[in-house]
């Protein structure tokens, strides 16, 4: 969203699989020392129109497939279509100048002509409204230790009845639910403080989306599903039974890092026989 990040980043990311801040900060170095040679300007001005065109061309491919990715991973229903969609036309006609230029450029210096602005902007409100609008989510924190399951399989029940689920699907939930919960307190069994556990469920007639967000663990939960199947032993073979349940009734699970912080975000629809379509 700030207009100081050009859309282009996220494409050299995908491209490079460099998202290092020690790599972005030397090559910052780099470039102001560069700056104040005239013959590399002269060098970087010389390369032919067409062959910057291509490449800002796969640039922007790139950007848009990452988006779509993203869209797609989380679900296309009416609610996630109508805001990527508004949300895509209205920075399209930002950018081109399509929409009102004259007031568009008078505020805030030309900041919202930028269409990753103004368009990320639109759906950030437009998710805001939605969520305020059916307040499908429901959420509660609790000590991140086993004895947190009965809180979490109250919960579980109190929107099953809201929603109307049925006895095999509220089940369903609620052992994918406790299988996370494992998951998550054998990872933190090392740190010397217990830390809490968010839990976020996203509620629909057919389908829950249960969002956990607890502190630092050390493994990747959606590689280690990846892996289910190769050969355990010991102390892995609790852990393995729990991926393995958890791959049985889910139908995709994604593991997110952020400074530390995990989300583990789990995705269970009802009378699905192939359960775990994607990873």
């Amino acid at each position: 969203i700030p207009n100081t990040t050009y859309s282009s980043s996220v494409s050299m990311v995908e491209l490079t699989g460099v998202a290092s801040r020690v790599v972005g900060v030397a090559l910052g170095i780099i470039f102001l020392f560069l700056a104040l040679i005239p013959k590399f300007l002269a060098l970087v001005l010389a390369i032919p129109a067409p062959v910057v065109g291509a490449f800002i061309m796969v640039l922007i491919a790139m950007l848009f497939m990452l988006g779509m990715k993203i869209v797609v991973q989380s679900g296309i229903d009416y609610r996630n279509g109508l805001i990527c969609g508004i949300s895509f036309w209205i920075g399209s006609g930002l950018q081109s100048g399509a929409i009102y230029p004259d007031f568009v450029s008078s505020i805030a210096a030309g900041t919202f002509e930028n269409g990753m602005v103004g368009g990320g902007l639109v759906a950030i409100l437009l998710t805001l409204v939605s969520e305020f609008a059916f307040k499908t989510r429901k959420r509660m924190v609790v000590d991140l230790e086993i004895n947190s399951l009965p809180e979490i399989n109250s919960f579980v029940q109190k929107i099953s009845k809201t929603h109307s689920w049925s006895d095999d699907f509220t089940i369903q939930v609620e052992g994918a639910a406790e299988e996370a919960l494992l998951i998550l307190c054998n990872q933190a069994e090392s740190a010397e403080e217990k830390g809490l556990l968010q839990l976020m469920i996203k509620a629909e007639s057919e389908q829950a989306v249960l969002e956990f967000i607890a502190a630092d663990s050390k493994e990747n939960l959606q590689d280690r599903i990846a892996l289910v199947g190769s050969d355990f032993s010991g102390p892995d073979l609790e852990r393995e039974v729990s991926l393995r349940m958890l791959k049985h009734l889910t139908t995709s699970v994604q593991h997110e890092r952020y400074h530390g912080t995990d989300i583990i975000t789990l995705e269970v629809k009802k009378s699905t026989s192939n359960r775990h379509g994607s990873i």
